[in-house]
């Protein structure tokens, strides 16, 4: 049987070239209508995105204010990651209200105690009591080491009302003799000779004040320090060397002094320098300010 031949319509057979031709315009305007549709879609899609309605322009409050931030790295063990805008959660109490920490003031004008309370690495300012350190008499040296730590601390409250004070005070005693600053040399090299082979008391106090509400913490410490027995020449070379003319007994353990001393028993070697610091330690910690935090 013979394959039939397409025609026109019309009844006249259609060459093989003409019906291709015919398809192919056919697709060819199919292809054209779906390509202009999907235009249309999409453009309208970009209009909606690129112009959208002004309810969406008005940016919320918070974003108004805000700009950009460089992104920072969080020095925390606890996090170790970096964050953008600026935000840094060092903990889960961020949002609320935290304490700022007390100031601490040391009530000295002493180099040696503005030095041994920097050990501590909490900042803290000084202020000179200006006390009048008259004895008492009959008054033990660790009495009076504590009364007059107390009156130091108490002497600067009214310039720093709300901050913790730090008042200390050192009284040095051999057989009953009080031992005070020289001052020269010749009263230095006085009180060396007459400690040659002696045993002394150093009897130092440290008094805490909360000046906010008046509360008093004090610990008196006592140090023993036995002196070699010196010769003349020794002591002048001592003198010459460190001259310590503003110390108690006229040594500086912690420096030269050492050399001239057989032995010391105290359960705090900071005490001997003039601010026992297991001690302050201690009584920072009661007052609510822990050196090393809770």
């Amino acid at each position: 049987m013979r394959p039939r031949r397409a025609s026109n319509g019309e009844g006249l057979p259609l060459s093989p070239p003409a019906g291709r031709a015919a398809q192919q315009r056919r697709v060819s305007l199919l292809f054209r209508d779906a390509a202009h549709l999907i235009a249309q879609r999409a453009g309208a899609r970009v209009q909606g995105i690129t112009q959208p309605r002004e309810i969406v322009q008005r940016p919320y409050p918070p974003q108004a204010a805000a700009a950009p931030r460089d992104l920072e790295t969080v020095d925390d063990p606890r996090l170790r990651h970096r964050v953008g805008d600026g935000i840094i959660v060092k903990n889960l109490c961020q949002n609320k209200a935290m304490p700022s920490p007390r100031r601490l003031v040391l009530a000295s004008s002493s180099k040696y105690r503005r030095a041994l309370l920097e050990r501590l690495g909490l900042p803290f300012a000084c202020a000179d009591p200006a006390l009048d350190e008259a004895r008492v008499p009959g008054e033990s040296g660790a009495t009076t080491a504590l009364r007059l730590a107390a009156a130091k601390a108490r002497a600067v409250a009214a310039q720093f009302p709300g901050a913790i004070i730090i008042g200390s005070d050192q009284v040095a005693t051999c057989e009953g003799r009080r031992l005070e600053k020289p001052g020269t040399h010749r009263n230095a090299l006085a009180q060396l000779g007459a400690l040659s082979g002696k045993t002394a008391s150093f009897d130092t106090a440290v008094a805490v004040l909360d000046a906010a509400s008046g509360r008093l913490l004090a610990r008196a410490v006592p140090c023993l320090v036995t002196f070699r027995d010196l010769s003349s020449a020794q002591v002048e070379a001592y003198l010459q060397r460190e001259q310590p003319y503003d110390c108690a007994g006229s040594a500086k353990a912690e420096g030269l002094g050492i050399a001239l001393i057989a032995r010391i028993e105290t359960e705090d070697p900071t005490s001997l320098v003039g601010l026992p610091l297991i001690a302050l330690c201690e009584l920072l910690a009661e007052a609510g300010l822990p050196v090393l935090g809770q």
